[in-house]
């Protein structure tokens, strides 16, 4: 038995040692998104106040901060936006910083960004073979939340939405453990832990809330209260206020005026005035709300098909033990109702609450952690059936899926994001939005450039500014044999561009804006000026179009 669980300790930490070096080494590939130096400018915004406290406002930080017109954190109209999770990477901020070495501190920042990735996957380990009480459904758990395309992709950039669907994961396994356990250690991480979620989206303290309200329902059920159990549960709160506080200068001036802002701004975004495409058609804050259905129906077009499948399977085996009211607090089952409770609430809201919500369901990205845990209860249910056709299928079907994307995603890397399953049917491109705010337009750059070979550089342009401003973002990214093959146009010169590219979301997004008279770009007609050249894809998914001038060599 000993030895048994020795190869099985070696099997997990061989497995997430290779997941942080795959992780870690394909970092490199993504683009920079458009908003990408904006989440820069508010990290520097939080060091600044940092150094002010700490060595003045004379401080080499604080001149630099303000010579890139970087606010103080407190006076910024992002400061309901923390980056306290980001706070590690505070020397390679200054030291690319400094350099102005964009192309390095983005770098660092996505394999910063899949670290913090990599930490959620650790725990999602944890909480699945804990209520499992199998490890190897632990690393199915891991696989099928990885191994979601969009999970993967924006594991490496999405540093405010993944990052807290991570940080979500931590605080609900510590959560988990230190209720089971009553251990100091993990009343003391998951205060730390919960403070970083809050910092980073005000649903943290929801998610501490419920994990405390819990702990109190345990108590009361099991008559466990005693002073011990109660000093725990005030040594969670204590450390979570006074690690919310030193990460969140933000709230320092005025912890009132500070949370009347981010809840303000939680509950109406009104700073985003942008438009999306959905279904093929428009949707924007000012014109046309979005339907209750936009956040489960992207959830379901975006799951891989098995995944989805189990996970449906897993809430109706949970529900149904629900029903059994007495079996709630007993064994695990009252982490299952903590980890709907954590969920559902979220969700239901954002259909029926008409929140502001866009590029897809990013925002609700953390609902997919808690979801994989009830697949893979599924999953263990049906391995475990009588019938042996039931346990070959589920295996088969589950190790299919994970090969079907594996290759997938292995041929159409980097552009994971732009994963549809066959629930969206044809002609995504035209209904539904593809790329990142145009984080795929770095390897359409570097692919074009490999594709023509040029001895001299080419020039390239756009005609829409949305596609424009992918361009010096994605070449900025690349080595530079790659950016001394480049000469970028203006925006407005673009018709002399040996190359037009093309992002076909915000191709269908001015168009439609244009003809409901809202602004946008007059259709323009790129058969005309040139031959289509190149795309790049995931799949059949176009995300970006790239025209080659006509009667050029």
């Amino acid at each position: 038995m000993e030895k048994l669980e020795q190869v099985r300790r070696q099997i997990v930490v061989v497995f997430f040692a290779a997941v942080f070096l795959l992780g870690m080494f394909l970092a490199k590939d993504y683009g920079m998104p458009w908003d990408e130096t904006t989440e820069f400018g508010i990290f520097a915004a939080n060091i600044k106040e940092y150094a002010r406290v700490l060595e003045g406002e004379d401080s080499a930080f604080v001149r630099w901060a303000d010579e890139k017109d970087y606010p103080y954190i407190s006076e910024y109209i992002e400061k309901d936006h923390g980056q306290s999770a980001y706070y590690p990477c505070t020397p390679w901020f200054i030291k690319y910083g400094y350099a102005d070495d964009m192309r390095s501190l983005s770098h660092a920042w996505h394999r910063y960004t899949f670290f913090v990735t990599f930490l959620g996957l650790l725990s999602l380990y944890a909480i699945i073979k804990l209520l499992l009480k199998d490890w190897k459904y632990g690393i199915v758990g891991v696989l099928m939340y990885w191994l979601s395309p969009r999970m993967f992709a924006d594991g490496f950039y999405n540093n405010k939405d993944m990052v807290f669907a991570s940080l979500l994961l931590m605080v609900a396994a510590l959560g988990i453990y230190f209720i089971e356990t009553r251990k100091i250690r993990y009343a003391v991480l998951l205060g730390i832990a919960a403070g970083f979620a809050a910092n980073t989206r005000v649903i943290g303290f929801w998610v501490l809330g419920l994990v405390g309200l819990l702990y109190l329902v345990v108590l009361t059920a099991q008559k466990q209260w005693n002073r011990s159990n109660f000093l725990k549960g005030v040594l969670i709160v204590v450390v979570f206020a006074v690690t919310f506080f030193l990460i969140t200068p933000a709230c320092w001036p005025s912890i009132v005026g500070y949370f009347q802002y981010v809840i303000s701004q939680s509950m109406d975004f009104v700073r985003w005035e942008g438009s999306l495409l959905y279904q093929g058609q428009m949707f924007g804050n000012s014109f046309r709300t979005l339907p209750w259905h936009y956040v489960p129906v992207l959830i379901f077009l975006t799951s891989p098909l098995i995944f989805l499948m189990l996970m449906v399977a897993g809430h109706v085996l949970t529900a149904g033990k629900f029903l059994r009211f007495r079996e709630i607090l007993n064994g695990c089952e009252k982490y299952y109702l903590l980890l709907m409770a954590i969920v559902w609430p979220v969700l239901i809201y954002t259909m029926i609450g008409d929140p502001v919500i866009y590029n897809g369901w990013r925002h609700l990205y953390f609902v997919y952690g808690p979801f994989v845990v009830f697949g893979a209860r599924a999953l263990q249910v049906l391995m475990h059936a009588d019938s042996k056709w039931i346990r070959r299928t589920a295996a088969c079907a589950v190790g299919g899926q994970m090969l079907y994307l594996v290759v997938i995603m292995a041929i159409w890397h980097p552009n994971q994001f732009g994963y549809y399953n066959l629930l969206a049917g044809g002609n995504v491109e035209k209904r539904y939005e593809l790329d990142y705010w145009d984080t795929a337009a770095a390897s359409c750059i570097r692919h074009l450039v490999d594709k023509v070979n040029p001895t001299e550089p080419i020039v390239i342009g756009a005609y829409d500014g949305y596609s424009y401003a992918g361009l010096p973002w994605g070449a900025m990214v690349l080595p530079k044999e790659y950016q001394d093959k480049l000469i970028i146009l203006p925006e407005d010169t673009y018709l002399t561009a040996d190359y037009l590219f093309v992002d076909t979301t915000y191709r269908e997004i001015t168009e439609k804006r244009y003809e409901m008279q809202l602004g946008g770009y007059e259709p323009f007609d790129y058969d005309s000026w040139g031959d289509e050249y190149y795309s790049e894809d995931f799949l059949d998914n176009r995300l970006w179009v790239v025209y080659k001038r006509k009667g050029l060599e």
